[in-house]
């Protein structure tokens, strides 16, 4: 675990940089063969065979290989080490897609309770490029092909299965919230105060019914908590959520975001590898960000982009603060609880909040995608 005070550098796995890792395989994990074993048993009994994936309870089917792989070499990791894990050893060309969702949905309840991710009660997220010929994209980038700058997701742990990939593009890109932090303690500490603070956050139509569309406080980015930091940060939110305020951000606001967003996309301090079909990354969503280069899809339906999506909430709890949730849920938790007709933001908040500022992340994520 950290070991944190304000304005004392962070020291320890968790502040990685690029040259942490000479290759991918200094961050991956091979699933062993008795968890895979233990799977193709589970996959041949009832009720496993025939229930739908989200009827699946790890209690109930207690798959002891996987609950041990996954205590001793993921969860102290994801939730104490560097803050991510990539997983490698699956065919899964040997699988159906519906038995994928199954081992997934399996193995996201050893790290917490899988979270819904859109007002549509999406738990499973399917990431693919949803988007209609001549349309413009969702404002959710999970539906969409174009870059994701850096960001963190809405649950403690985000997950991401491939299934199939892109014909090109779709890069995925990590960076360390606590070299973020270091870097700006070092260079700008004036920057911090803002960031601790935080900005307002548009929460795009998927709020609960009566809830306003714009935060009423503040979200941090960096807050500390029992000797943590953690992160929550999407850019576009906090831009759209200003310019709907008629507070467009300026000054040192400004200021600390571009910081932020520079020291995250540094070539120093970001990874950038491709994720395999069969391959899950898991990452602690509080402590790394990810984003992703545009790609360009197959035509044919049965070869498009595929990534299988899990946010979920840890057990025992990552100590953050209500304010770090956008959302304020009837439930209490992260996430985005689902409600009756909702459906994930559409393309106006996108294309809402097309600032300079956010241009220049997006351009500065792709352009260094494509000199690696």
């Amino acid at each position: 675990m950290q070991n944190y005070r304000r304005g004392e550098p962070i020291r320890g796995e968790s502040a990685w940089r690029a040259d942490t890792f000479k290759t991918p395989a200094d961050f991956t994990v091979t699933i062993p063969q008795p968890v895979i074993a233990e799977f193709e048993v589970l996959m041949t009994r009832e009720p496993f065979r025939t229930q739908p994936f989200h009827r699946i309870q790890l209690e109930e089917f207690n798959p002891v290989a996987l609950n041990a792989f996954m205590r001793d070499h993921v969860r102290p990791q994801v939730y104490g080490g560097r803050g991510f894990v990539l997983l490698d050893g699956l065919d899964a060309s040997r699988y159906s897609l519906e038995q994928l969702e199954k081992f997934y949905w399996l193995l996201g309840q050893t790290l917490g309770e899988p979270l819904s991710q859109s007002a549509a009660g999406d738990f499973l997220g399917h990431v693919e490029d949803r988007t209609a010929p001549g349309a413009k994209e969702s404002a959710r980038g999970y539906i969409g092909r174009r870059v994701l700058p850096l960001h963190t997701d809405g649950g403690d742990v985000m997950g991401l299965m491939c299934v199939r990939t892109s014909r090109s593009g779709g890069t995925t890109v990590m960076s360390s919230v606590h070299t973020i932090y270091n870097e700006l303690l070092e260079r700008s500490p004036q920057l911090l105060q803002p960031l601790f603070r935080g900005y307002r956050y548009h929460r795009r139509g998927e709020q609960a019914d009566g809830a306003p569309i714009v935060t009423p406080y503040y979200v941090p980015v960096f807050q500390d908590v029992d000797g943590m930091l953690s992160s929550h940060y999407v850019r576009s939110s906090i831009e759209v959520a200003h310019r709907e305020l008629g507070q467009p951000l300026e000054g040192v606001d400004l200021e600390a975001l571009d910081a932020f967003d520079r020291a995250g996309n540094s070539t120093a301090n970001r990874i950038e590898f491709d994720l395999r079909p069969g391959q899950v990354l898991l990452a602690n969503n509080y402590t790394t960000l990810h984003a992703r280069t545009e790609f360009e899809d197959f035509e044919e339906k049965e070869r498009k982009r595929l990534m299988l999506r899990l946010w979920l909430v840890s057990s025992p709890r990552w100590n953050v603060p209500q304010q770090m949730f956008v959302y304020e849920n009837k439930s209490g938790r992260p996430g985005v609880d689902p409600k009756p007709g909702g459906s994930p933001a559409s393309a106006d908040y996108l294309h809402r909040y097309a600032s300079t500022s956010a241009a220049m992340a997006h351009e500065q994520v792709k352009r260094s995608t494509e000199r690696a």
